[in-house]
C-alpha cells in the first residue's frame, strides 16, 4: 500500500542548467512525456519535464489509476499533445485541484510551475477547506477516508 514514483531508468547526467538532451535512442514513456521531450528534431528533458510528468501521475491517482490517453496509440499521443491536447478533468477532482493539475502541462517549460510552487498551490488547495477530491461516487465508499478521519 504505499505509491512508489520511478524514473523508469531514466536517470541520466544533465547539464549544468539541469536541462538533459537526448544523444542516443531510447525508450519514451510517452503517456507522461512532455511536449519538448515528445518533439522529433530535439527531445529535450528538464525538472520542468519532471513537472509534466508528475500532472499525470496526479491525474492518474485521482482517476484510480486509469491509463492516460487509453484508447490512443503512442504516435497519436505525440501529434496531439503536441498539438495542444491535455487530459480532462477527473468527474471526482474539484476545479482548482484540475487547476493546479493542468498548469503542469504548459506547452512552454517555463511557464509550468516548480516543484516547490506545487506543493504551495497543493497545500493551497487541501487547506482551504473546500472538498478537492469527491469519493462519494466510488463504490461502496469503505475503502477511502477523509483526510479529517485519518489518524496515525
Amino acid at each position: 500500500m504505499v505509491c512508489k514514483i520511478t524514473d523508469f531508468g531514466r536517470a541520466v547526467e544533465a547539464d549544468i542548467d539541469g536541462t538533459f538532451v537526448e544523444t542516443e535512442k531510447i525508450q519514451l514513456a510517452v503517456r507522461w512525456t512532455a511536449v519538448e521531450g515528445l518533439s522529433t528534431n530535439k527531445r529535450l528533458f528538464s525538472m520542468k519535464s519532471d513537472v509534466w510528468s508528475f500532472g499525470v501521475l496526479m491525474w492518474e491517482i485521482l482517476t484510480l489509476g486509469s491509463k492516460p490517453y487509453e484508447n490512443m496509440s503512442n504516435n497519436t499521443i505525440m501529434e496531439e499533445v503536441i498539438g495542444g491536447l491535455r487530459l480532462p478533468k477527473p468527474q471526482n477532482c474539484s476545479n482548482e485541484l484540475y487547476t493546479v493539475m493542468n498548469a503542469c502541462w504548459h506547452s512552454t517549460p517555463d511557464s509550468r510551475p516548480s516543484f516547490e510552487s506545487l506543493a504551495g498551490n497543493l497545500d493551497n488547495v487541501i487547506s482551504s477547506n473546500q472538498q478537492s477530491v469527491d469519493t462519494s461516487s466510488f463504490d461502496d465508499g469503505e475503502e477511502y477516508l477523509g483526510l479529517d478521519g485519518f489518524r496515525r
